[in-house]
């Protein structure tokens, strides 16, 4: 049925013009072989993704809006079809976005998809058919040929902050899939295209990079973020900066008793350095109990508190790059000045430089 459609689009002796129904556009796409590479595209805007009829070309005149679909290719003619769903593409892997406020619509996906999901390996949830579907035929192309396609997704999974669940202690996130339609299979499948999105500017939408031309959508689907890395760079953080967060202690429990040093410049830095260390390395390991990537921590991920936490953070590494910094200076005095290195009221000065220089940078 979508091949006769197709067909029909293609040979059809009117071209540029667009040709819809409620449920179905088509238009045969013709170029100007001369024009640039900017130029071999076309893009629509569409309200209302259940109905074609409002569907109208970019700059066409026909209506404005932000355009939610955009073709891109080297091919100077190409047939385009538009269906508003899954209908003419059988699969059992596939499911209908269930109705409802999207809140609504979000905590039913994830009751479907957490009952679904496969926690070991590949994941086998449901997949949901969220986009316009494209049928798009450019006829032979060379070796290397890439179909550039700009899809918004009829519903937005939201930030990592929403589309991001720990189920059965793993990591699971609801992520847009760019699939091709394989009628021999009868499935949607991810393979010949890359997408393309930020995970947390999702309603900018996705891109599909594809190396052939067929049957086009944006799935939504569960997935498991991969934890080997993650886990490991998360023991090896935690471990490295435990021996280091140890020696920091050990080091001002040694230099505090030792009255014959601690007087000393060298030592009140050393000290003073250490602190500003300690504190960095504590609120960074304290990270991972006080903020969650499933947003389930003490601290809630783009509140306000995170956003002190961050600041907080990134003040006294700061800080303690100053007491770098104050080090090197001392260390220059004593080796190359060596006479004349003494500086009243040194340590009152470099702790206002070492805390005062990063909040005035700011």
């Amino acid at each position: 049925m979508v091949e006769n459609i197709k067909q029909i689009a293609k040979k059809t002796a009117v071209a540029n013009k667009l040709v819809k129904s409620a449920n179905l556009a088509l238009m045969k796409v013709s170029k100007d072989p001369n024009d640039g590479a900017e130029n071999k595209g076309i893009s629509f805007f569409l309200p209302n993704a259940k109905d074609l009829t409002q569907l109208g070309e970019a700059g066409g005149g026909e209506g404005e809006g932000v355009p939610a679909i955009g073709i891109q290719s080297s091919a100077t003619d190409m047939s385009v079809v538009l269906l508003t769903g899954d209908a003419f593409f059988p699969s059992d892997g596939t499911g209908n976005i269930p109705q409802g406020t999207t809140d609504e619509v979000r905590d039913t996906l994830w009751t479907d998809l957490s009952d679904d999901f496969n926690p070991g390996g590949e994941s086998d949830s449901i997949k949901y058919v969220n986009s316009i579907v494209l049928e798009i035929d450019v006829g032979e192309q060379e070796s290397g040929f890439v179909l550039n396609l700009y899809i918004k997704p009829n519903f937005q999974v939201g930030d990592t902050a929403k589309s991001l669940k720990t189920i059965d202690n793993r990591r699971v996130q609801i992520r847009y899939l760019c699939a091709s339609y394989e009628p021999e299979k009868a499935e949607w499948v991810t393979d010949g295209c890359a997408t393309i999105y930020d995970s947390n500017a999702v309603e900018a939408g996705v891109v599909c990079s594809c190396s052939h031309n067929t049957s086009f959508a944006v799935l939504m689907a569960a997935e498991e973020i991969d934890p080997g890395y993650l886990d490991a760079q998360s023991l090896m953080s935690q471990i490295l900066l435990g021996g280091s967060i140890f020696g920091l202690i050990a080091t001002i429990g040694l230099i505090l008793p030792a009255s014959a040093i601690v007087t000393t410049r060298s030592a009140k830095v050393n000290i003073c350095f250490s602190i500003a260390l300690l504190l960095a390395s504590l609120l960074f390991i304290l990270q991972d109990v006080l903020i969650k990537a499933d947003n389930s921590g003490v601290i809630k991920l783009k509140s306000i508190g995170c956003a002190v936490y961050t600041m907080l953070q990134h003040y006294m590494w700061l800080v303690v790059f100053m007491w770098t910094v104050i080090e090197g200076f001392l260390m220059y005095l004593s080796l190359v000045q060596v006479f004349g290195s003494h500086i009243s009221n040194c340590m009152i000065k470099f702790n206002a430089l070492a805390y005062g220089v990063p909040i005035a940078s700011r």
